[in-house]
């Protein structure tokens, strides 16, 4: 079934590819999108389970997006810091959101030591210290995040989930929204990012 479903994505993917998709703008503009893996990773399946259902499914999509000059975006919440050497195989570029523990498993320091490299991480700030941290906790989490992402390269500053899905947000957490904007710029800067 999962093959099946596969082979029409495949056959989506190539047919946008051969649209004209891929011309647009610059080589490396064109960005696909996956959402959703961590339904296939521990506790919910097996590491071996992610391999057969997710990896060896994905990757030849990921190889046709990659040939066409395009790049690849996983979300994935969780606890990837296993996963993250196989998102890479698989080919992808950015994996967001790199949680911090206790909901994920991996430091973002150790995170960047397990991608060696090969892809971007996005994330590192759980939406809850948004919604609720005092303002000095929120500054030391965002510089902690920013700096060691200066360190490593290919780093992007994100909360671990969208503050739309708060309708009607709290005045700490509309603080909060401002104070990580205005301090990611301002940390980005400082340390040169």
């Amino acid at each position: 079934m999962l093959e099946i479903f596969a082979e029409r994505l495949r056959s989506h993917v190539k047919a946008a590819l051969e649209a004209g998709l891929k011309d647009r703008g610059r080589e490396g503009d064109l960005v696909f999108g996956w959402v959703g893996p961590e339904l296939l990773i521990p506790p919910l399946l097996s590491y071996k389970d992610f391999n057969e259902f997710c990896f060896e499914i994905d990757k030849p999509m990921m190889d046709m997006i990659h040939e066409a000059g395009g790049n690849i975006w996983i979300h994935c919440h969780g606890k990837v810091g296993r996963l993250i050497k196989r998102f890479a195989d698989m080919g992808c570029d950015v994996l967001n959101p790199i949680e911090p523990p206790p909901m994920g498993d991996i430091s973002l320091e150790d995170a960047f030591k397990e991608a060696e490299g090969r892809i971007a991480l996005e994330g590192n700030i759980e939406i809850h210290e948004i919604m609720e941290a005092s303002e000095e906790r929120l500054l030391e989490l965002i510089e902690d995040a920013v700096k060691t992402g200066a360190k490593y390269g290919r780093f992007i500053l994100c909360p671990s989930t969208g503050y739309m899905e708060v309708p009607e947000p709290s005045e700490v957490m509309l603080r909060n929204l401002m104070i990580y904007v205005r301090y990611g710029v301002e940390y980005a800067k400082k340390y040169h990012y």
